[in-house]
């Protein structure tokens, strides 16, 4: 009798894209949510920019960079405290590379070109087709 051969190791399951949303509408923070869940994301909800930082920096004060702990962060432009604009400034200013999705009612041409340069991967205009959202955080995230 010959020794079995040693099957192949199964390949580690890939763990589900991580997303963060920061929103101050409830509505249109939970529907931005609901669809990336429904995308495969595991997604964490935050209120405001200064929500949004702090659990950054709880990442960070628990050993683990914002960078491989999450694949998509979605702001909106303006909130209150911390708008979005300052948090893809901290962001950048911190040399991190999560990609960034910026979502806006603002309409002046200027605001979606300066959020782009400060390192925004996209910025969608409110109201959005919620399958160009979704298209929109399937391609900038990490998954893709």
């Amino acid at each position: 009798m010959s020794p079995a051969s040693p099957s192949p190791a199964s390949p580690a399951p890939a763990r589900a894209p991580r997303a963060l949303v920061a929103e101050d509408d409830p509505a249109i923070r939970h529907m931005m949510a609901k669809a990336l869940r429904a995308d495969g994301f595991t997604v964490v909800e935050v209120p405001n920019g200064r929500v949004l930082l702090e659990s950054l920096a709880n990442l960070l004060l628990y050993g683990t960079s914002p960078d491989t702990a999450l694949d998509l962060i979605v702001v909106d432009l303006h909130m209150p405290h911390i708008d979005g604009l300052h948090v893809v400034a901290a962001l950048r200013g911190a040399e991190w590379r999560v990609p960034v999705l910026v979502v806006t009612a603002d309409t002046r041409p200027d605001v979606g070109t300066m959020a782009r340069r400060m390192g925004a991967r996209a910025v969608l205009q409110k109201p959005f087709d919620l399958d160009d959202f979704r298209t929109a955080a399937m391609f900038y995230s990490r998954c893709a």
